[in-house]
């Protein structure tokens, strides 16, 4: 929900711009790469408040019922819980959210209308949810190959790297292995994001398919 619903809300606020020819006033003034920076970033920590905001009230409730739970519910939510399974996921969590909201808001600038944002990032959108779903199957049979391969996949090793650790062995060298995939990937895609952003950011009329736009980005280069 954190990815699709920020992730939404960058390209929308992108393709606004161009719809009401504020981006036109900003890029006089501004850089694209600043914008489009400043955009995710933006979007990124406030969607990260607002996540921790609802745990930590989630957290809060918890404590305060928790003589009421039965002992289940209470092994089952912190019974296996360490900090160093904690860092995973917030580590996967973050690089792989700035990841997204990067493709995100590159999409929304290949849009002159805010109908079309949806058909644009609908791409990003389904590779997430089959990231999702792999990660639910995964829940069931921690130790197949097809979550081992999803957790060194950048797309998807948001979800798949942080299940595999709380259920399974994970080594140092695995982990670091898909650590570093997803920040080289994470650190290509923002400058590529920005690129597509320049190109976009100024081209009006039919929208601009995801493929047109990475091999224009490739020929200016």
């Amino acid at each position: 929900m954190l990815v699709i619903m920020y992730g939404q809300m960058v390209s929308t606020s992108v393709a606004r711009e161009k719809d009401n020819r504020t981006m036109e006033i900003l890029i006089t003034s501004t850089k694209p790469d600043a914008l489009i920076v400043g955009k995710v970033l933006a979007n990124g920590v406030a969607g990260l408040l607002q996540f921790m905001f609802i745990l930590s009230v989630a957290l809060l409730g918890y404590f305060l019922n928790k003589p009421n739970f039965p002992e289940v519910v209470n092994t089952m939510l912190f019974g296996s819980l360490s900090w160093d399974s904690i860092v995973v996921f917030l580590v996967f969590t973050a690089l792989g959210y700035l990841m997204y909201l990067f493709v995100y808001a590159s999409l929304g600038s290949l849009v002159s209308k805010l109908e079309d944002v949806g058909s644009s990032v609908s791409i990003i959108t389904v590779l997430f949810v089959v990231a999702y779903m792999i990660g639910i199957l995964g829940l069931n049979d921690p130790t197949s190959l097809m979550l081992k391969v999803a957790s060194y996949f950048p797309f998807t090793a948001i979800l798949s790297m942080p299940i595999r650790y709380f259920l399974t062995e994970v080594s140092v060298i695995e982990l670091t292995i898909s650590l570093i995939l997803m920040a080289v990937t994470t650190w290509f895609l923002a400058i590529f994001s920005i690129r597509i952003y320049r190109l976009g950011s100024l081209s009006y009329g039919n929208k601009m398919s995801f493929v047109k736009a990475v091999k224009a980005v490739l020929n200016r280069d």
